[in-house]
């Protein structure tokens, strides 16, 4: 795509997900020591890639971090943008400074449309959330930083989601643990919010009942909002049925567990690792361990219809399954990591604090 004239301080080009995240289509491998086999074979095009080869997808050319690759402890730099183009190489291309001596540490960093960058910070002792947004130049630097409104989120937000056309920002919130820095505890309740940037109001979602919150993403129409819940079982510190649901933002209804279910857990045996809507709003995709016999199940959903299993892997107990999804339609601006925003279920276990709070510290870009 050609450079987008700026002025003085450099073309700036749109920049996108080098490989979309949020897809309907699921590239599985069994790795053995480092013997990677897929189940297709690259060089051939398919309908899952949109008629492409998986090599025709552009490598990425900046990679946005938190976890610094190569700075010291303690030299000032809020996040790094490093260039990888070179066969993998990274470059320090800048180490942006906090905006603020009270910005807090950065925890999650999202691309966007129009070659933004959604970043946020937690203010652990005052527990809340700020929300960043910059632009990134062709040449790989930071423009613009600055917040994108003036109340912060009284709370700790994970699994930040943008809408298509930037205007909405969804995000799952909870409260503190004991130790600040920790994600929210295990029966803490959490809820869903969303941000209009065009108004500056934000909306809250809850649920009566302990719910964990994840998979958030928007629908093209820019007003559906997709998630997975899943109730919280406080004695056993274990999470229950997993569902996907598709809640319109625009309705005044602000139960977290109303709206459209697209997809409902069939055995609380199997555990449910991840369950996204799609684009249009109304299917999805999923994975899951199945114990009997053990495997990985990797299936699709739709509103009205049955589960369809597009994919069985056996276990293998000397090989382990790396998953990637892709998207033909277009980019997810979303941080799909998991049924719990927060990093905190594992194997359908519910622990206090997770080291992946906030989780997506790294955001990459590829130029169109």
């Amino acid at each position: 795509m050609a450079a987008q004239d700026t002025g003085n301080d450099g073309a700036r080009r749109r920049w996108r997900w080098a490989l979309p995240t949020g897809a309907a289509v699921l590239v599985a491998g069994v790795v053995v020591g480092t013997v990677v086999a897929t189940p297709r074979d690259d060089d051939v095009p398919t309908a899952d890639t949109g008629g492409k080869s998986r090599q025709d997808w552009t490598s990425p050319r900046f990679v946005v971090t938190a976890d610094s690759w190569d700075a010291e402890p303690g030299d000032g730099a809020w996040f790094q943008i490093y260039d990888i183009a070179d066969g993998g190489k990274q470059r320090e291309v800048e180490a942006v400074a906090p905006p603020s001596p009270s910005a807090g540490a950065v925890t999650s960093i999202v691309a966007g449309p129009d070659s933004t960058f959604l970043v946020a910070a937690w203010q652990v002792q005052s527990c809340e959330t700020s929300l960043y947004r910059f632009t990134l130049t062709d040449d790989g630097h930071a423009k613009d930083l600055t917040t994108v409104t003036r109340d912060s989120i009284p709370a700790l937000a994970a699994g930040l989601a943008i809408s298509q056309d930037g205007r909405r920002i969804a995000y799952a919130t909870g409260p503190c643990g004991a130790d600040p820095a920790d994600s929210p505890p295990a029966t803490a309740p959490i809820a869903l919010g969303v941000l209009d940037t065009a108004t500056g109001k934000h909306r809250t979602w809850t649920s009566s009942r302990p719910t964990v919150v994840g998979e958030i993403v928007w629908a093209d129409d820019n007003r559906t909002l997709g998630y997975t819940t899943a109730e919280i079982i406080p004695a056993s510190a274990t999470v229950g049925t997993v569902r996907v649901h598709a809640t319109d933002v625009e309705n005044p209804d602000t139960d977290l567990l109303s709206g459209r279910v697209l997809f409902t857990q069939a055995d609380l045996a199997d555990t449910v690792t991840t369950a996204v809507m799609n684009a249009d709003g109304r299917t999805g995709y999923g994975a899951l361990r199945e114990e009997d016999p053990p495997s990985t199940v990797l299936f699709t959903f739709g509103e009205g219809q049955d589960t369809h299993v597009t994919e069985t892997i056996p276990e293998d107990p000397n090989a382990a399954v790396m998953m990637s999804f892709g998207h033909d339609s277009g980019p997810r601006y979303a941080c799909l990591g998991g049924i719990d925003a927060f990093g905190r279920v594992d194997e359908q276990e519910l622990a206090d604090s997770s080291p992946d709070s906030g989780q997506c510290r790294a955001a990459y870009a590829a130029p169109d």
